[in-house]
């Protein structure tokens, strides 16, 4: 699931109590109606027993530091019996009732830990054949052993796809297993080494391979750890995404050679893609068609209004100061305080507004209708409506919404 939940929690005596939660909640987190109830009053009871004091610091971090608050990793028992890799950023929000109370933003990252622990895993391996190299032997020696030792040995036991190459001008290949060459489309060995002419160069998208060639400039150091996200060339002409981890190390022939993991992370990728592509279309048509629309980000606490021309109605409504020229964008606080400032909205309209900005800033959509007076002395009915969309990154929750002046 791709936005994140929404839970506020009061913790006091070293009790962690869940207080509310936003309807996302209980998909992310894998829990049902009769699970939910017996963590209430203990969210412990839902952490895994190795994670609790990684939970526990959550909230001792985000407590100390007010302004940036926490984050972190830990597992959850799910009410089907399974476990869920939950992120959580974590804001303390103050003291009530002899009660502490925070809020916190849900992700279920499982998937992407799955991928980091193979990578992690391949590690050992990256270990293992440099190791081989610290005996003595060349890079150009263990190339033509590949077959009769290493080669084999990497082919059944590393979880990903591995290469060898020089950090030299075109990337010089000396070694690749076989989970690699299938992963690019490839039936032999002698295929790959022919299509890609046994260089880097020649697999890597042209687009990427500058850029980590910027990126690593000078920096091929002996030791050095790097890793990267790029393309890779399929057999097919596609294009694969990938993610690595390698290690630069100096051969017995002092040639600089780097060894790395490689990790298919095309799903990940194409979900990135078409969740940001969406997002911005949308917001570019907004712009771009004047639509009297804003945009909330839950992370920044800011307010973004698309149409800040002198037609649109939130220049009509609110003397926004401190919105920036260019964006558009105001802060939550400096939004709200507009509001209750405004001397075109009376008392039940301000109250029925902040209300809702509230709801908003808990990831809830909202929708209303208020009148404002025009300066005829009529009252103009506008409507607003608002709607939850995932943000560029597994925090950034934000909300979309759009005013509508509706004819009489």
């Amino acid at each position: 699931n791709i936005l994140g939940g929404i839970a506020i929690y009061s913790v006091h005596d070293n009790h962690y109590e869940l207080a509310r939660m936003n309807r996302q909640y209980c998909h992310v987190t894998g829990e049902d109606m009769t699970s939910l109830a017996s963590i209430y009053h203990d969210i412990f009871r839902s952490v895994h027993v190795d994670d609790a004091e990684i939970v526990r610091d959550l909230f001792e971090q985000a407590e100390i530091h007010t302004i940036s608050g926490s984050e972190g990793i830990f597992r959850r028992h799910r009410a089907d019996g399974g476990t869920t890799w939950i992120w959580m950023r974590l804001f303390f929000l103050g003291k009530q009732g002899g009660k502490k109370h925070f809020y916190g933003s849900l992700s279920d990252v499982s998937a992407s830990k799955q991928q980091e622990q193979a990578l992690e895993a391949s590690k050992s391996a990256l270990n293992e054949v440099l190791g081989v190299f610290d005996t003595g032997k060349s890079a150009d020696d263990v190339l033509s052993e590949q077959n009769a030792c290493i080669g084999s040995h990497f082919a059944k036991n590393a979880p990903s796809g591995f290469i060898g190459f020089y950090c030299e001008e075109d990337g010089p290949i000396f070694f690749a297993n076989d989970n690699l060459i299938s992963m690019l489309g490839y039936e032999s060995r002698d295929e790959f080494l022919a299509a890609s002419n046994g260089a880097i160069k020649n697999i890597v998208h042209p687009e990427d391979l500058e850029r980590i060639k910027r990126e690593t400039k000078g920096k091929h150091i002996e030791g050095t750890i790097h890793t990267n996200r790029y393309r890779l060339i399929k057999k097919d002409g596609s294009f694969l995404w990938v993610a690595d981890r390698g290690r630069v190390f100096r051969a017995e022939s002092d040639r600089l050679a780097t060894a790395a993991t490689i990790l298919d992370v095309s799903a990940t990728k194409k979900l990135e893609d078409s969740v940001h592509i969406s997002k911005k279309i949308l917001i570019d048509l907004i712009k771009k068609n004047n639509i009297d629309a804003w945009v909330y980000v839950i992370q920044s606490d800011t307010m973004t209004f698309c149409n800040t021309s002198d037609s649109g109605l939130i220049s009509a409504l609110l003397p926004l100061k401190q919105r920036d020229s260019e964006t558009g964008m105001v802060t939550i606080e400096h939004f709200t305080s507009s509001i209750a400032a405004a001397n075109v909205f009376d008392d039940d309209t301000k109250a029925q507004l902040l209300k809702d900005i509230e709801k908003i800033t808990w990831g809830e959509a909202i929708a209303g209708t208020i009148k404002v007076p025009t300066k005829a002395g009529e009252d103009r009915i506008v409507e607003y409506t608002s709607d939850i969309l995932d943000g560029e990154d597994r925090a950034n929750v934000c909300a979309i919404g759009y005013f509508k002046k509706i004819p009489k």
